[in-house]
Formats: C-alpha cells, sequence, structure tokens
C-alpha cells in the first residue's frame, strides 16, 4: 500500500519541499524582481524537473477506493495501470478533489517563459502566477502528516498550531508580495503607499529586500488589527485591495485566535473536564452550606482521586482497539501483574484477561471510610485498611470470598481505611459475565469456589472445636474433662503434624494451584476430603448423643422427685382443708379433769373405757 512505502514518502517530502518553494520564491519573483538572477532561474528548473517527474510516478501509484460491495466501507486500492491513468486524467478536481490533476500539473510545468510570444509579453509575470495552482497539491501534507503521527504519535493539537502558522505564514508573504507590487507599479503613475513613506524619489533607489521590508510591516500591523496609521493606501486600486486585505486578515486572525483557544482547551481534555466537576462540586457545597471540615475533605478527595478517574478515562479511548492490542496494552500496563495477585486469576487466556481487565474499576476511599461492598474483589493498589486487625497495604487482597455464594462461608465484616485507599475492584456480577462467555473460565472458578468452600468449612469448624475446649477447661479445669472428650481430643491430636513436618492431609494438598492438577486428583482429594468430614460428623454425633443422654437421665430424675414434692403438697392441702371444715366442739362443764401427757394425748384413758 502506499502508506506503507517509506520510499514513497520520502519523495513526498521532496515534493512538499518544492510547494513551499515555489509557495515562497514565485510571489517574491513575480512581484519584486524585473529579471530574476541565474540563481533564482536554476532553482525554478530544479522544482519543473521535480514536478515533471511526480507527473510520471503518479501514473504508476494506485490511489484508494471505496469497497461497494461491503457494508462496512472498507477502503482498497486500485492497482490498474489503466484505470489509474484515467483517474489521474478525468476531469479537474473531481472524486473528491482526488481526480483530474494531470491536468492542473501539465498547466504549472509548461516552461511558459521560453515560448515565442509569450516571452514577448508585458504579463509574462503573470503567467508565472500559474504555477501556484500547483500549491492544491498540497492536500498530501495531510497524508504526510498522518504517517509522521502513526510512527512518532506526536499530539494533533501540535499539528494544528504547525499548519496555523505555515498558513498565516503563507497570507502574510503573499500579501506582502502584493503590497510590494503595488507600491512598485501603482496604476496611472498614481501616488503609492511606498511614495507616501519614503517619497517618490528614495522609492525608486530602495532595493526589493528594503521593499518587502516595509509591506511586511504593513501586512503585520492590518493582520493584527493595531493601525498605528503611518501607512494607508493612496489610491483607488490601494483602497480596493486594502478591503479585501482587512476583511482577509480579519478572518484569518479570528481563525487564528480560535485556533489557540481550542489547543489550549484541548491539550488535556480530561483536566479540563476535572476543574469543571470541582467548580460544581464547589457551588453544590456552597448552595447547601456545607462546613468548611466536610468541604476540606470532599476536596481533598477529590484531587487524591485525579488519576483514577483519569485512567477510568483512559479506558473508553482503549476500547477503540481490537482484542489483541488491547490484550497488549493490558499486560504492558501492569493489569496481569494485579491479576496474578489472586491465586484464582493466575494463568490466564489473553481473551479472558481482557475481559477481566475491562471489568476492573478504579475507587478510591477516604481515610475512616468503611468498605460496604461485600460482593467486589478489590486489589489494594495505594494505601492502607484494617480489618479484625490486621492491617492490609500494597498489593494485598480483599474480599477474595465474593465467589462463594453462602453468607455463612463469607467473611461479612467490612475493613475501614487508615489513609486514603485506592482499589482495583471486580463485581461478582461482572466475574459472572465473564463466565458466561468463556466455560473454561467457568470451570476453572468452579474449582476455585470449591475448594475455598471447603477450606473455609475447615476453618469454621477448627474454630468451633477450639472454642468448645477451651469452654470445657473453663468449665471442669484442665483435670475435669470426661474420658470420651479425652479420646476425641487425643484423636483431633493425633492428626496434629509433628514438629517440622508437614500433615499430608487431603485439604492440605487442596492448597496447590488448581492448574497443576488434574480432574481425576481433584476428584480424589474431594472424596477423601467428604470422607474426613464424614467422620467428623460422625464423631461430633456420637459426643452429642452422650450428653443428650445424660441430659436425658438427670431431668428423668428431677422430673420424679419434683412428682414425689407435688404430691406431698397436695396431700397437705387437703388435710388443711378437711380440718377447716369441721364442727367446732362444744363447751363441758367444768369437772375435774386428768391430764395427759403429750405422747398419750392419741390414746382412749381408763375413764372412757369405764
Amino acid at each position: 500500500m502506499p502508506e506503507d512505502n517509506r520510499k514513497l514518502d520520502v519523495w513526498d517530502c521532496f515534493v512538499i519541499l518544492a510547494l513551499f518553494t515555489t509557495a515562497v520564491l514565485l510571489p517574491f519573483e513575480v512581484a519584486l524582481l524585473h529579471t530574476p538572477p541565474r540563481s533564482v532561474y536554476i532553482v525554478g528548473k530544479i522544482i519543473d524537473t521535480i514536478f515533471f517527474l511526480d507527473m510520471l510516478l503518479t501514473f504508476n501509484i494506485a490511489y484508494s477506493v471505496a469497497n461497494q460491495n461491503v457494508q462496512d466501507n472498507i477502503e482498497q486500492y486500485e492497482r490498474s495501470p489503466w484505470k489509474i491513468a484515467r483517474h489521474y486524467m478525468a476531469f479537474p478536481f473531481t472524486d473528491n478533489m482526488t481526480a483530474g490533476w494531470f491536468w492542473p500539473d501539465c498547466l504549472t510545468v509548461i516552461p511558459w517563459e521560453e515560448m515565442e510570444g509569450v516571452a514577448t509579453l508585458s504579463s509574462v509575470r503573470l503567467v508565472r502566477v500559474l504555477r501556484l495552482i500547483r500549491m492544491l497539491r498540497l492536500v498530501r501534507v495531510v497524508k504526510l502528516f498522518k504517517n509522521a503521527q502513526t510512527r512518532t504519535g506526536f499530539p494533533f493539537y501540535m499539528m494544528k498550531v504547525v499548519s496555523c502558522g505555515i498558513c498565516t505564514l503563507m497570507l502574510v508573504h503573499w500579501l506582502t508580495c502584493t503590497w510590494a507590487h503595488l507600491g512598485i507599479h501603482p496604476p496611472n503613475n498614481a501616488r503609492s503607499w511606498l511614495d507616501d513613506r519614503v517619497g517618490a524619489e528614495e522609492a525608486d533607489e530602495l532595493t526589493a529586500l528594503e521593499i518587502y521590508r516595509y509591506a511586511l510591516y504593513f501586512c503585520t500591523v492590518v493582520l493584527t488589527t493595531v493601525g498605528f496609521g503611518d501607512l494607508v493606501p493612496m489610491n483607488v486600486l490601494e483602497v480596493e485591495v486594502m478591503t479585501a486585505t482587512i476583511l482577509i486578515t480579519g478572518i484569518t486572525w479570528s481563525w487564528v485566535l480560535a485556533n489557540i483557544v481550542s489547543v489550549i482547551t484541548n491539550m488535556d481534555i480530561f483536566l479540563t473536564h476535572f476543574n469543571q466537576i470541582m467548580d460544581d462540586l464547589n457551588s453544590l457545597m456552597a448552595e447547601k452550606e456545607v462546613n468548611k471540615s466536610l468541604r476540606h475533605k470532599v476536596r481533598r478527595h477529590m484531587h487524591e482521586s485525579y488519576y483514577v478517574h483519569r485512567r477510568r478515562h483512559h479506558q473508553g479511548a482503549i476500547e477503540w482497539l481490537s482484542a489483541g492490542l488491547q490484550g497488549q496494552i493490558a499486560v504492558q500496563s501492569g493489569v496481569d501483574r494485579v491479576l496474578n495477585k489472586v491465586w484464582y486469576f493466575r494463568e490466564l487466556q489473553e481473551a479472558v484477561l481482557i475481559e477481566i481487565a475491562h471489568k476492573f474499576k478504579g475507587t478510591m476511599f477516604s481515610p475512616n471510610e468503611l468498605i460496604m461492598d461485600l460482593l467486589s474483589l478489590s486489589v489494594i493498589m495505594r494505601g492502607s485498611c484494617i480489618r479484625k486487625g490486621k492491617i492490609f497495604g500494597r498489593d494485598s487482597i480483599i474480599g477474595e470470598d465474593m465467589i462463594l455464594i453462602s453468607e455463612f462461608l463469607r467473611d461479612t465484616s467490612c475493613p475501614r481505611t487508615l489513609t486514603y485507599l485506592e482499589t482495583m475492584s471486580i463485581h461478582r456480577d461482572k466475574l459472572k459475565e465473564v463466565c458466561l462467555k468463556f466455560p473454561d473460565f467457568d470451570r476453572r472458578l468452579r474449582r476455585a469456589q470449591v475448594r475455598l468452600a471447603v477450606w473455609r468449612c475447615f476453618v469454621i469448624t477448627a474454630h468451633k472445636v477450639k472454642k468448645n475446649r477451651e469452654k470445657l477447661e473453663m468449665q471442669h479445669g484442665n483435670s475435669r474433662i470426661s474420658k470420651w472428650e479425652t479420646m476425641y481430643f487425643q484423636s483431633e491430636a493425633a492428626t496434629k503434624p509433628r514438629k517440622g513436618e508437614l500433615a499430608r492431609s487431603p485439604w492440605t494438598t487442596s492448597l496447590e494451584p488448581v492448574a497443576t492438577l488434574g480432574t481425576d486428583k481433584i476428584l480424589t482429594e474431594l472424596s477423601a476430603i467428604r470422607q474426613d468430614i464424614k467422620q467428623a460428623e460422625e464423631r461430633q454425633h456420637k459426643l452429642l448423643s452422650t450428653v443428650t443422654a445424660r441430659v436425658q437421665e438427670v431431668e428423668t430424675a428431677l422430673n420424679s422427685h419434683v412428682d414425689n414434692i407435688n404430691k406431698r403438697f397436695i396431700e397437705v392441702d387437703r388435710t388443711v382443708e378437711r380440718i377447716s371444715q369441721q364442727p367446732p366442739t362444744p363447751q363441758r362443764p367444768s369437772t375435774p379433769q386428768l391430764k395427759l401427757l403429750p405422747w398419750r394425748s392419741n390414746t382412749p384413758t381408763t375413764t372412757s373405757r369405764e
């Protein structure tokens, strides 16, 4: 393709240099030089030779055409010599200014000065101006700038500044040559602006460069709208040209200022947007009458999170690229290093890496702030936080158990930030979207989920056993633990690894990376883990059944004692009620009675027998 041909780019540089030389030298020659020197003549012939060779080369350069059969309108190139020639020799300036350039090129290459009948005309200088038509070929500069930008990556605002400066200088140069010609050759021998400036006699003695200097000063004053008033048009033609000059320079100067303002504004688009957000927040806090401490905290948070939001802004530009280029940028920008911090994200495929990298979002937290999102995995990039007395710093992981479904197995405590904390986070729902696209990654994450769930079950069970043992020791003392308790804890101690050794239990081997384990080995380990869990549950069930039996015996004995006591209370109540219902005993006459002893009061007396 022509865009990838370095030799053609070098040739375009020579052609563009010849065009600029023509744009600078030819107006100066036509306006100020009566008889051009030999050096100017030689430079002109070299430029004509370059243009002629460029015409021949154009017949062999493929041109771009739009593919009408493809809906996306993909650009293709026409390589047929016949079609290239027909396209080059078509009607001038057709096909979006890409066809018919043969005729303007031919018109500018013809040596008009060497033809008989033309060289004797007084308008030979105006004939030379036809070469300025060649300046329309400067559209090739756009392609050259595009190729240079692709190789070097210079910002486009610099291209705008350069193009704006070149156009302004060229316009000033052409206007300078025009006013210099009007100062030397006024119409009908009228008084010119140059005569008014230096006098008619001294004007004839000025050199071409001196006249050009006065004209350049004149045009610069008009362009910048300063208007000192020391140089003014002196005849009708100059007044008309001055009117056109004021209009052209006014539009040009407005265009220059607009481009300068646009360049300054767009040099950093995100910075401009960030400043607007800051102003909006300040006006909002002023309207809501927020106190000064909170205002300071908000502004500090915004400044600390500047680079976080800047990376989010750049993420939108990265989405314009293809998947392969996005992966290469992700790898070189360090996203793979962030993912390798998580054990079930290591050694991912490039496609999965790219997809997960898109789901990661940067977040900034202020000091003494709770991280409430318990369904996201976060990698700390900057700052520190604390959870359950443990401090997490750079490259630490928070929420790696978010792949677990059961809240009983997840750590639901919220970390609290100690400093400004910057994290890269991915939500569980976003991770599910990646799993739907990549079944292999889904199976890998499922294995990690099972593995993490088994490990958490072991940890939770170990905490319960430890807590129960401490509770029993506190209740009974170290010497008053029953036999079945001693046997249970002895069996637990038997599985504990000796000093300097590592117990090779199934859950220990399950800590190996998933990538190094085969499917059969994983299933074997899971079955062994299930057996261990089943045996532990059986032991625990036996212990619970024994305790339950003892508790039931105690409850039975207590219930029997309570029933006996209740029966005695019922008998006492009945006796009291019977005694209270008996009639009172009548009084007998006062007769001598026998005094009975207390322990004989219930036996019949001899008197009664008689």
